[in-house]
């Protein structure tokens, strides 16, 4: 997702520093500004003072690349952050998808809040894993059948969860 996006960016540029590029910027959110600072300055603290546009993207979190998606405040006339930016490239981002914007932001913002419950060991007890397992290959397949078939396909988590939710009813709970 981060580098179709960022390939459509900086298509829509001519520059693979998208967020250099003035017209570009001045639409941003803060939240997405100051995710692109944060990368900037986490890449010189480890020494990185002059980085490549790829040591950015690479820095940056999966938040600004949803937060990108995402409506936003009322942006600029002139740069109709809908029509100018997403419409025309958004199907080229994701060439298998054919939903909204919208919606895609909404999919891909859950597909995050999980991960970052997991990501900083949260308990997920209560989330259904299947559900975890249908939206990343759904999100997958928008870019490849082949991958999202893959991911159906080679997924052990509905496996795992299925043996714990056995080995629980069987009284096993406290060993």
């Amino acid at each position: 997702m981060r580098n179709a996006l960022h390939e459509q960016l900086a298509e829509r540029t001519s520059r693979p520093d998208w967020w250099n590029d003035q017209c570009l910027w001045d639409v941003l959110l803060p939240s997405e500004r100051r995710g692109i600072d944060e990368a900037k300055s986490s890449l010189a603290l480890r020494g990185r003072a002059a980085p490549t546009a790829d040591d950015v993207v690479a820095a940056t979190s999966m938040g600004l690349w949803t937060g990108l998606l995402s409506e936003g405040r009322a942006r600029h006339p002139l740069h109709n952050y809908e029509g100018n930016l997403w419409r025309p490239r958004l199907q080229k981002a994701f060439p298998l998808y054919n939903g909204s914007r919208k919606h895609l932001h909404s999919q891909l913002k859950e597909l995050k809040d999980i991960r970052n419950r997991v990501a900083h060991h949260e308990p997920i007890f209560k989330v259904r894993l299947d559900r975890i397992v249908d939206m990343v290959a759904t999100i997958v397949g928008y870019f490849s059948h082949d991958a999202e078939r893959y991911v159906r396909e080679g997924e052990r988590v509905t496996e795992v969860a299925g043996r714990k939710r056995e080995f629980i009813a069987e009284g096993n709970a406290f060993l």
